[in-house]
């Protein structure tokens, strides 16, 4: 009986052990968010985090996902037991993770960035996250600097595998539990807009105004508009750089596409001035000049407001 017993006890202790659900306080102090790039969907993050348990001391570098990383280094690492018996561990984390963007606004839209961690220890039924959001800091210092606002959110989720990836121990509908911290840049949208179309619409200022030069002087006419499609060409690769492939028109295809429409119709406008000898007025000139550039102007206007986030 008494053997009976004793064998009994640690098996009754073990398996409450393995029912016991594990509480941790995680916290993020985010010190730099950098190199967003949208040709390649990444961007860059160096942020602190560290976990607070009663039970252990967490283990960071092994049981946290930094879901889609593609590079992650961690260093500065710090464990102790704190006064009240908790366990404390923390760790500085750099990484670059990938980030879907849409592009379809650039630049009157926001950067949308997620920074995903999951805890994959144990499951969502014997491990609960607490974000402990007093001493959490998730907008880096220098955003108020360069005129950029990060508008900041936090979610603890469960998160979902369809699959066990063939550790059958695991069961189905496996859940972990995922903190996801969402940071929404809202950049100087006007001063992006002048450095990316600046250049294009100087190009197409000296396209339409051969309109005013006379007859006599075709070739010079010839030379402006030739001169600047290829610079609106030129502005046209720039900017394609800059964002990624995409089957949808943008804001920068809408504009350009514009632009070569308005510098092609003048174009055919001095080849039929030319050949059919096409002798207008100055006040003529000047009216088709202006009427141009509004037209212009107006049709730019729709595409950023039609565009406009």
């Amino acid at each position: 009986m008494f053997a009976a017993l004793s064998l009994a006890t640690p098996l009754t202790s073990t398996a409450q052990e393995e029912n016991e659900v594990e509480k941790l306080r995680v916290g993020v102090y985010i010190e730099d968010v950098y190199n967003i790039d949208y040709t390649s969907s990444t961007y860059e993050v160096v942020f602190f985090i560290w976990v607070n348990s009663k039970k252990e001391l967490f283990d960071i570098e092994h049981y946290i996902d930094v879901i889609g990383s593609t590079e992650l280094a961690y260093s500065l690492a710090y464990e102790d037991t704190l006064e009240n018996g908790v366990f404390h561990v923390e760790r500085k984390v750099t990484a670059k993770i990938l980030n879907k963007f849409d592009v379809n606004h650039f630049p009157f839209d926001k950067a949308n960035l997620t920074l995903k961690l999951e805890f994959v220890k144990d499951d969502a039924e014997h491990c609960v996250i607490e974000f402990d959001r007093k001493e959490s800091r998730l907008t880096p210092d220098y955003v108020g600097a360069d005129r950029n606002k990060f508008e900041e959110s936090y979610e603890i989720n469960r998160k979902y595998y369809s699959s066990n990836y063939g550790n059958h121990d695991l069961g189905v509908n496996t859940r972990y539990p995922e903190l996801v911290i969402k940071l929404d840049l809202q950049r100087d949208q006007w001063n992006i807009f002048a450095k990316l179309f600046i250049t294009l619409f100087i190009a197409f200022i000296l396209a339409s105004s051969s309109i005013l030069l006379p007859l006599e002087m075709s070739e010079e006419k010839f030379g402006l508009i030739v001169g600047s499609l290829f610079t609106s060409i030129g502005n046209k690769y720039i900017t394609d750089e800059l964002l990624p492939m995409s089957s949808n028109f943008n804001l920068s295809d809408r504009i350009h596409m514009l632009t070569f429409i308005f510098i092609t119709l003048m174009a055919i406008f001095a080849v039929a001035e030319q050949r059919y000898k096409i002798q207008l007025s100055r006040r003529s000139d000047f009216m088709i000049f202006v009427g141009s550039f509004v037209m212009y102007f107006i049709f730019v206007s729709l595409a950023c407001i039609t565009r406009f986030d």
